[in-house]
């Protein structure tokens, strides 16, 4: 997502400076200690005699380095391009942070409504989502995510150094890693496409449904409980080559339709409880299959499984969302201008 050209402006414990620049969306190299000390102020960022406090974010912000926390105020949108943050990131109710390379050393906490875009950027430290609106996370190194009470996680080209846990809201791994497991609980949905996972999925009660297309999971992968379409590997999701998984797979009590094609399963597969029944095709099972996945008919021979809209769409409409915040985002934080003083 390319976005924005605009006048750059920080607050730093009352004191405001503002600049102007251009983003690039790459990381920012090291600069000698005396050209960084003039950029940090006229980013208005903490220099290092201002180590100690906390600096607020509103506007945007260029490249330098903030020594301590960062917090963007409640409703407020915080533009970074370059910005190396030295601590932990708290964004407030309703407040917007969109950060262009850079890093945050410490942990990233995203409150009520809250929105947090990256692109290209490392995060040091755990991601929480509060009850947050949604975190957008674009070729970035993440560590764990923990979000709770709804909203997104969308995770584009990133490779996560930790679990992913998420409650009440919508995952979508596109081209990304996850050394850790991936594990959600009810929400709308839990899609994975060119993925991979190296301790296990877990996908419970999503009301959409969820897809694991073209993706790796190493562990056993469950998914239960899902109210809409289970599409493993199946062209219900639009174009979607073999997964591969290296455990146990589990398919129990999913009443919206089950979907099991080109797949590679090692380990066993169980299917109890779901209705209609799981069907299939293409499949290599080298583990045992037992209960409703013993014989797995083809989906042309079972009828009661309705033919699904193209399930790029649900995942469309999250990116759209992300799209539209970040947009918003943006424009809030040109048109802060610089701060009166």
């Amino acid at each position: 997502m390319s976005r924005r050209t605009t006048t750059r402006t920080a607050v730093t414990e009352g004191t405001t400076m503002h600049a102007t620049t251009s983003p690039t969306r790459r990381r920012v190299a090291a600069a000698a200690a005396g050209a960084l000390a003039t950029g940090l102020l006229a980013a208005g960022m903490a220099t290092p005699a201002q180590a100690a406090l906390t600096t607020s974010c509103f506007g945007t912000a260029g490249a330098g380095i903030v020594d301590g926390a960062l917090v963007v105020p409640a409703g407020q949108s915080c533009d970074a391009t370059g910005l190396v943050v030295r601590g932990a990131v708290t964004v407030r109710q309703g407040a917007t942070l969109l950060m262009d390379g850079g890093s945050v050393s410490g942990t990233v906490t995203v409150a009520t409504d809250g929105y947090l875009e990256t692109s290209g950027t490392t995060l040091g430290g755990e991601v929480r989502l509060n009850g947050a609106f949604g975190a957008s996370l674009d070729g970035s190194d993440v560590q764990a995510v923990r979000a709770t009470g709804g909203g997104f996680v969308y995770s584009t080209g990133s490779d996560h150094r930790g679990d992913l846990r998420a409650a009440d809201g919508e995952t979508v791994l596109e081209s990304s890693v996850v050394t850790g497991a991936v594990t959600t609980t009810g929400g709308t949905l839990t899609d994975l496409y060119d993925s991979w996972v190296s301790r296990g999925l877990s996908v419970t009660g999503p009301l959409a449904g969820a897809a694991v297309c073209e993706s790796e999971v190493d562990g056993t992968t469950t998914v239960r409980g899902a109210q809409g379409l289970v599409s493993l590997g199946d062209a219900a999701v639009g174009e979607c080559g073999a997964n591969f998984l290296t455990g146990d797979l589990v398919l129990r009590d999913n009443v919206g339709g089950v979907r099991v094609s080109d797949t590679v399963v090692r380990g066993a597969v169980r299917c109890t409880g779901n209705e209609p029944a799981p069907v299939g095709t293409g499949n290599r099972f080298r583990g045992s299959a037992s209960g409703q996945c013993a014989e797995l008919p083809e989906p042309a021979a079972m009828r009661l499984v309705a033919v699904p809209a193209d399930r790029s769409a649900a995942v469309a409409a999250v990116a759209d969302r992300a799209a539209e915040r970040a947009a918003a985002g943006a424009a809030a934080a040109a048109a802060a201008g610089p701060a009166a003083v």
